[in-house]
């Protein structure tokens, strides 16, 4: 998914949960990111979602009027290579998979989860 074809998907919503892939210069493969809009524009050369960066997306919805997320929050897992086409994950991202779910459960949305009784 690419470009402008993001605005169509997330305006008329207030919250945004992205997860995606990110290769950075000193992460492990498998490593979990929990990062900020505010990550992405401070560091808009290094992120993008296949085409024009998510913060460019977003701010430019929000100039257009569009009514675009308020609260974006991107979770992000260490891959070894973002260049190469593969089928399927590695086993060390294939790992983190329960991992980060358990994360976003648990940070995005605690206040809608009831507790199980025992």
């Amino acid at each position: 998914m690419a470009g402008l074809t993001i605005l169509d998907l997330v305006s008329g919503y207030q919250n945004l949960i992205i997860i995606d892939a990110i290769e950075t210069q000193r992460g492990e493969p498998g490593q979990i990111y929990r990062l900020s809009e505010e990550a992405f524009r401070r560091n808009s050369q290094h992120w993008s979602i296949h085409g024009a960066g998510l913060g460019t997306i977003l701010e430019l919805g929000r100039r257009c009027g569009c009514r675009v997320p308020e609260n974006v929050v991107i979770y992000a897992v260490e891959v070894e290579d973002t260049q190469t086409w593969r089928r399927g994950c590695t086993p060390n991202v294939r790992k983190a998979i329960p991992m980060v779910t358990q994360l976003i459960l648990r940070a995005e949305f605690s206040d809608c989860i009831e507790p199980s009784v025992n």
